[in-house]
């Protein structure tokens, strides 16, 4: 499915022009950039090679969308592969980890989360596709 910007609405295409805030910098292991709205974060972590995430929980759901890179996902007790154009919903309360399995590429992949007022919508599609079709710079590898 080819995305065009031109159709994301006029409320969600502002964010475009938003720059990403840092909220982890650890050079032996990733980046993580932030934008923040009223309704949802989006994040994007670059996954250096041969690195994991720390691996945390917490009671909102969230939906991961990888861009590049090899690796694999712990959600729970599964463990999955994972790579270029997956989606991936991690349950709330779900313990979660991503691992780089590649020796000389970065895993780079997209957050979204919500966690307004304890009550925690599903993640709907809409809203992954008004991500993709913004074509974000920064989210470009």
């Amino acid at each position: 499915m080819e995305h065009n910007p031109s159709q994301v609405p006029t409320s969600f295409a502002g964010v475009v022009n938003i720059k990403p805030v840092i909220r982890c910098n650890e050079p032996d292991r990733y980046l993580v950039e932030d934008i923040y709205s009223p309704d949802f974060t989006l994040s994007r972590t670059t996954l250096f090679a041969g690195k994991s995430t720390k691996g945390h929980q917490h009671q909102h759901e969230e939906v991961y969308y990888f861009i590049s890179g090899q690796g694999r996902m712990t959600i729970a007790e599964e463990d999955v592969a994972v790579g270029p154009n997956m989606f991936i919903r991690i349950p709330g309360d779900a313990f979660h980890r991503v691992i780089n399995e590649g020796s000389n590429s970065d895993l780079v992949f997209l957050c979204v989360w919500y966690e307004a007022n304890d009550s925690y919508p599903v993640i709907e599609n809409t809203i992954i596709e008004k991500i993709i079709a913004a074509d974000f710079a920064w989210a470009k590898t």
